[in-house]
């Protein structure tokens, strides 16, 4: 039988932080261990999942678990990177520089910051590294 696994982005402690406002560094360093410890459960099934490949009785049944595996390798993908920008938070707490921008080097507003805790780059350099430069509104779609 098949399951399948759905990564949650946001713990329901993340959203709550967000109604609340700004949190202490303990509180952020105890926030990114409990996901980093939700991811790792997550990595754990998933990847117990992928092992437990079993001969189909037909094509169709090969087929399907083929897609399966391949789909359970991009979550275990998934995980991996937010398991990794976990750890670099982590340290960066311990180092005293969390919540600076990588790339300006402002502050990371806490708002982004009760959202992404693991974010590296505040909103403007955040648009600007996707390529956000648009200057396109829903206001401009619609005008007449």
């Amino acid at each position: 039988m098949l399951h399948f696994l759905f990564v949650k982005f946001l713990s329901k402690e993340t959203a709550m932080n967000r109604k609340n406002g700004s949190k202490s560094r303990s509180d952020v360093r105890e926030s990114l261990l409990k996901r980093q410890q939700e991811l790792l459960i997550l990595l754990d099934g998933q990847r117990g999942q992928l092992n437990g490949h079993q001969d189909g009785a037909d094509l169709v049944d090969d087929a399907f678990e083929e897609i399966a595996n391949t789909i359970g390798s991009e979550l275990i993908d998934i995980i991996n990177q937010e398991l990794l920008l976990v750890e670099l938070a982590l340290q960066k707490v311990s180092d005293g520089i969390y919540g600076k921008c990588e790339a300006c080097n402002k502050k990371i507003s806490k708002t982004r910051l009760s959202i992404v805790p693991y974010a590296t780059l505040c909103a403007r350099c955040q648009k600007k590294a996707e390529g956000g430069n648009h200057h396109y509104s829903r206001k401009r779609q619609f005008k007449r």
